[in-house]
């Protein structure tokens, strides 16, 4: 399912770390334990595991302000709006959707760190509906699209991120959306994962890269860095893929604000 959160803020605080990811991804979880614990505990220890993997299969866009609704000083947003909203993607059944969406009605927010907190209430909540999937669909993204490479090196593992310029990026997506449909099958038949697999898959590149360093947890010795970009992308893909990546994200680390991405209309 994919949902619009209109914000407003509210107090007056209006410097915003640049780095909310973490803060907003930690609100999410908190506000899907305040309607049921159970299964906000099972999706922050758990997920959906396949081969010894685990995706927590939902994502969020970035904050969208108005036009002049913000500004940049130093390592903060300088908020001149009331209002912003994001998107929100979940994989989740027909039938828990109602029940997401009721949840975070009404639901008050702080973002920030030690320096600076904005005070947030979300006033609407709407339901984006999904238009008809084509045999070429075009993508936008709305947060950062984080690919990694993990490499073993003298005994230590480092990993490169990759840009979409780089040579195996699209397998890349393909592989992981293939994950992301497996885990959420949970028991789908081999044949059946093996008939996904041969279906066609093509990435193709669009628009110029923006690369965009995310601080995890910034300010902290728990801080770690991540490298994702922001582009336009065209898609041949399977129907059930598609859907996977739209509902909760392209590529990894989807739960901490990456991979979110809109439809772009043919001209």
């Amino acid at each position: 399912m994919r949902f619009k959160l209109h914000l407003q803020k509210v107090g007056t605080g209006n410097r915003l770390p640049i780095n909310y990811q973490y803060e907003l991804s930690a609100w999410i979880y908190k506000t899907l334990q305040s309607g049921d614990a159970a299964f906000s505990e099972w999706l922050h220890q758990n997920g959906y595991t396949v081969a010894g993997k685990q995706f927590r299969l939902f994502t969020f866009s970035q904050l969208f302000f108005p036009k002049n609704g913000y500004r940049v000083q130093g390592d903060r947003l300088l908020i001149q709006s009331r209002d912003c909203w994001l998107e929100v993607g979940l994989m989740v059944d027909e039938a828990a959707q109602h029940f997401v969406l009721g949840i975070f009605k009404n639901q008050r927010l702080g973002i920030g760190d030690i320096k600076s907190v904005v005070d947030f209430e979300v006033k609407s909540v709407e339901r984006l509906s999904v238009k008809r999937w084509e045999d070429s669909n075009r993508f936008r993204c709305l947060s950062p699209m984080c690919v990694a490479v993990r490499t073993i090196y003298n005994g230590k593992e480092s990993q490169t991120y990759l840009s979409p310029t780089d040579e195996g990026y699209g397998e890349f997506l393909h592989k992981n959306l293939l994950n992301k449909w497996r885990a959420y099958q949970k028991n789908a038949r081999p044949s059946l994962v093996e008939s996904m697999e041969s279906l066609p898959f093509e990435f193709r590149l669009l628009s110029s890269v923006k690369s965009r360093l995310v601080k995890i947890k910034a300010g902290t010795r728990q801080e770690t860095k991540v490298r994702g970009f922001l582009f336009d992308f065209e898609l041949v893909a399977p129907l059930e893929l598609l859907e996977v990546g739209y509902a909760c994200g392209f590529g990894e680390k989807n739960a901490m604000g990456f991979g979110c991405v809109g439809r772009v209309e043919r001209i």
